[in-house]
C-alpha cells in the first residue's frame, strides 16, 4: 500500500494487517475504497465450509472520532452479507454496551457506530466490560471492539481480551475461528424491552410502499436489508 511509504507522515495509514509469512500472498485481497483510518482485506481460504474472510480495520482517531462516519460510508458500497466478516476497531469510545460497570461517560458518536454495525448486520463479539485500554493516568476502559455478522458467528470458537500485549497499553483480543463449526440448534432472540410493537407496523407499512417490487442486484438485496434494519433500529431508537 503506496499510503504506507509516504513520505508525509501524517499521510499515512494508521491501520494495518499483519500476516505470518508462510501464508501465501496470492489469497490476500486488499480491498478498494479504503481511506486512511480505515482499511479491509479479503482473506481466502478456499475451504469447503469457508471460501473467504473479510476483514475490516478501522481506527477512529481522536479528537475528531469520526470513524462511524468513515465505517458507515464504506459499508455502503462494501458490504456483503454473504461474506464471513469481521470488523476490528480502536473505536475511541465508550457507551455502556461495552464499558466497565464503573464507567459511565458515554461518546454521542458511538450511537452511530451501532446503529451502523446493526444497520448492515453486524453483532459485538468482543467481550464487554473487560478493559482493553490502560491509560497511564485514569479508569481502564474498553475501548477495543471486534464485531462479527450473521455467516461469521458459526465460525466463531472463542474472542476473548489477553493479558498479552507486547508492552502495549491496549490489551490484545483473542479470535480464534474454526472452519468446521458443529451444528447448533437455532436460537431465539428476544425483542428489546423498549420495542413498541404497534409504532414498528405503522413504520413498516409506510416505508415498504417505497421498497421496489423487484430487484436486479445483490446490491439491491443489501441496500433493502440495511433500509429494514433502520425502520427497526428507528422503532426502537
Amino acid at each position: 500500500d503506496n499510503n504506507h511509504t509516504s513520505n508525509d507522515y501524517p499521510s499515512r495509514h494508521r491501520t494495518c494487517a499483519i500476516i505470518k509469512k508462510d501464508f501465501p500472498s496470492s489469497n490476500i485481497h486488499p480491498l478498494p475504497n479504503g481511506s486512511q483510518y480505515l482499511s479491509a482485506i479479503d482473506v481466502e481460504f478456499n475451504h469447503i465450509n469457508c471460501q473467504k474472510i473479510r476483514f475490516i480495520n478501522l481506527y477512529n482517531r481522536p479528537p475528531q472520532l469520526e470513524g462511524g462516519e468513515v465505517l458507515r460510508k464504506f459499508l455502503e458500497s462494501n458490504n456483503n452479507r454473504r461474506i464471513p466478516t469481521f470488523i476490528v476497531m480502536d473505536s475511541n469510545l465508550h457507551h455502556p454496551l461495552w464499558n466497565p460497570s464503573n464507567y459511565t461517560h458515554t461518546h454521542n458518536q458511538s450511537k452511530l457506530l451501532i446503529k451502523t454495525c446493526g444497520q448492515y448486520g453486524f453483532k459485538l463479539i468482543s467481550q464487554k466490560e473487560i478493559p482493553a485500554f490502560y491509560a497511564r493516568r485514569g479508569i481502564p476502559t474498553t475501548i477495543d471492539l471486534i464485531w462479527a455478522n450473521h455467516v461469521a458467528l458459526k465460525f466463531i470458537e472463542k474472542c476473548e481480551t489477553s493479558h498479552i500485549n507486547h508492552n502495549s497499553d491496549h490489551q490484545s483480543i483473542r479470535l480464534n475461528l474454526n472452519l468446521h463449526p458443529q451444528k447448533n440448534s437455532s436460537s431465539r432472540h428476544t425483542l428489546n424491552k423498549d420495542f413498541n410493537d404497534g409504532k414498528f407496523q405503522k413504520s413498516l407499512s409506510i416505508n415498504l410502499q417505497a421498497f421496489p417490487t423487484e430487484i436486479n442486484s445483490i446490491q439491491e438485496i443489501e441496500n433493502n436489508a440495511s433500509n429494514l434494519v433502520e425502520i427497526i433500529q428507528n422503532t426502537i431508537l
